[in-house]
């Protein structure tokens, strides 16, 4: 649980439009990826799917939980509903497998692309509810079958790309007041801790 106290570092960034505060000290619950045996009671925040856990949603506001909807913003998840309905536009994205996973990278130079798709989950964790999302995958530089697919030398020659796709997603999810939860590319933290 000490993760989600880096996490919570940009949640609540100053916007236009009112972002809720989360703080570090928040007790927190994992739904999302595999955490669903995690208790909600006592949690001030709760994470959950944005696609199979959406029902939870209204309920946890209602009793009183910040909501963190997740979802993956740097690979292909072929099984989630906005990707079934436009296949051929998602697999454009793809660039490389990601390990272990049945996903693919994203192309993070391919900024203009992954803003159609990826915008329109931000507008529907308004919709459902979400106080804040967790996107997830954002360290292409750090991953090797991503960035050498892309004609990159080296992981560190593709964080510009990196840094251009993850100030897009915080600075428009701020833009709907959203906050966003880091995951996983605590490596750049001193360089996005302004957004």
């Amino acid at each position: 649980k000490t993760f989600f106290a880096l996490v919570l570092i940009f949640l609540g960034c100053a916007s236009a439009t009112r972002v809720p505060l989360f703080f570090a000290n928040y007790t927190w619950s994992l739904q999302a990826w595999g955490g669903a045996s995690d208790s909600n009671n006592g949690q001030m925040v709760v994470d959950v799917d944005i696609d199979e856990q959406k029902d939870m949603i209204a309920p946890l506001k209602e009793a009183g939980h910040l909501v963190v909807c997740y979802f993956s913003v740097g690979t292909v998840e072929p099984w989630r509903p906005d990707v079934k309905a436009n296949e051929a536009a998602w697999k454009s994205a793809c660039v490389g497998e990601m390990k272990q996973w049945d996903e693919c990278w994203m192309d993070i130079t391919k900024l203009d692309l992954l803003k159609s798709l990826q915008g329109p989950r931000f507008l529907r964790a308004v919709q459902e509810g979400c106080h804040a999302i967790e996107p997830d995958n954002t360290d292409c530089y750090d991953n090797k079958p991503c960035w050498s697919k892309m004609g990159f030398n080296h992981g560190k020659d593709a964080i510009p790309a990196q840094m251009a796709f993850n100030k897009w997603q915080t600075e428009y999810a701020h833009s709907l007041g959203l906050g966003v939860a880091l995951k996983n590319t605590v490596g750049l933290i001193d360089q996005t801790n302004s957004w």
